[in-house]
């Protein structure tokens, strides 16, 4: 029994001994001489590069999608703006038939009304150029900035809209009464 004691114990030294020559020695062939270590440390590399690489596509991507939601919004607003300035005539004919007292100051809302509305296509436009010159080969700052200006841009042609709007419906509701 002691025999067999021995035996077991030289060879589990042994393997002890061999297993690291034995984990080394499985090159799958792939490797071509390199040492796991660096096969290691170029296969973390590649994999934070790609990464990087789908960081700077998925930035892109977002600044082209939102320049492309900017400029769908943009024409929008210029369409509503049209819309409005399109009724420029007949409001204008029921401001003239309204009654002395009133049409002074109707005239001075339809002013601002035209103001607001013009305002309005105009911030708009300057959202759509600004969103237009966005693209994938700019840098991501660049196109940070760009998407910036033409968010502001939007922001105040809503903002004109809303007033060309509220302006136009003023002078419907004094017309109505």
């Amino acid at each position: 029994m002691n025999q067999t004691l021995t035996k077991v114990l030289a060879g589990s030294a042994t393997a002890m001994l061999l297993l690291p020559t034995i984990a080394f020695a499985h090159d799958n062939g792939d490797n071509r001489g390199k040492n796991s270590l660096q096969v290691r440390i170029e296969n973390r590399l590649e994999k934070a590069e790609g990464r990087n690489d789908r960081n700077d596509d998925r930035a892109t991507k977002h600044a082209t999608t939102t320049a492309a939601s900017i400029t769908k919004k943009a024409l929008s607003i210029q369409a509503a703006a049209d819309t409005m300035l399109s009724f420029n005539g007949r409001v204008s004919a029921l401001i003239a038939s309204s009654s002395v007292e009133t049409k002074a100051a109707l005239q001075a809302k339809f002013t601002q009304f035209q103001t607001a509305a013009a305002n309005a296509k105009i911030e708009a436009g300057k959202a759509i150029t600004g969103s237009a010159q966005v693209n994938a080969t700019t840098s991501t700052s660049t196109n940070a900035t760009l998407l910036a200006a033409a968010k502001v841009d939007l922001h105040e042609a809503r903002n004109f809209l809303h007033d060309a709007k509220e302006t136009l419906f003023s002078i419907l509701r004094s017309l109505w009464k």
